[in-house]
């Protein structure tokens, strides 16, 4: 079908969730600690876009789609966050 990836080799990538951008580096830091608390696998992810510093907030990598599905949607039943499944790397 249509925008569907080939099975990854092992390790070769996976998914992550994505749970935001931030301009400021302070509001990254306190979502992932406050994830990091919930026992996820959080990390900031910081990237130059149109000259500007951003930071991604991320949970994974997740070997399968459906796991990361399954964390995109308890957070946002959990926690009310809006967060997108993303390839990785």
């Amino acid at each position: 079908g249509v925008g569907t990836s080939p099975p990854a080799a092992d390790g070769a990538q996976g998914w992550v969730v994505q749970l935001g951008s931030f301009s400021n580096q302070k509001n990254a830091d306190e979502l992932r600690e406050k994830l990091q608390k919930m026992a996820y696998h959080v990390f900031v992810e910081r990237i130059t876009q149109d000259g500007q510093t951003v930071y991604r907030v991320r949970i994974g990598p997740q070997r399968q789609r459906s796991d990361a599905d399954t964390i995109r949607d308890r957070l946002a039943r959990e926690l009310q966050l809006k967060a997108m499944v993303m390839h990785f790397p």
